[in-house]
């Protein structure tokens, strides 16, 4: 997990004890693997270096 992803676990909800339904991406660039939420999936972007070069990586 990089750095942004755990600050941004922190700040979204990691307290509110609501889970949400997500989609785990992994960028095919740098490695990254991290989740969002299926209401946010439009131009995302990877959090470690910015690309959109990303695939699914749950299965």
């Amino acid at each position: 997990m990089g750095i942004v992803e755990a600050v941004a676990r922190a700040v979204v909800g990691g307290e509110s004890g609501v889970a949400e339904d997500t989609f785990r991406y992994r960028c095919v660039d740098c490695d990254t693997e991290f989740e969002r939420p299926k209401t946010r999936m439009v131009r995302v972007r990877c959090p470690e270096c910015g690309s959109m070069n990303l695939r699914d990586a749950a299965g």
